[in-house]
């Protein structure tokens, strides 16, 4: 299941194509979701262990 890329893709395009009042209100709201398929991701990556990598870092692929 590919929940957290497929909302990727529905906030990029809710910014891009809806102009929402406070996109940041949005994503704090839903970064979790949005990320959660990221930090095995990033332990791939980044060969680090899962507690080496913290939320912010997540959250901060999540938006790159």
């Amino acid at each position: 299941m590919q929940t957290g890329n497929q909302l990727r893709q529905l906030f990029a395009t809710i910014l891009n194509f809806c102009s929402p009042t406070n996109p940041a209100t949005l994503w704090a709201n839903f970064r979790q979701h949005i990320c959660d398929d990221l930090r095995h991701r990033l332990i791939a990556i980044t060969n680090r262990c899962d507690n080496m990598i913290t939320d912010d870092e997540v959250f901060d692929f999540g938006l790159y």
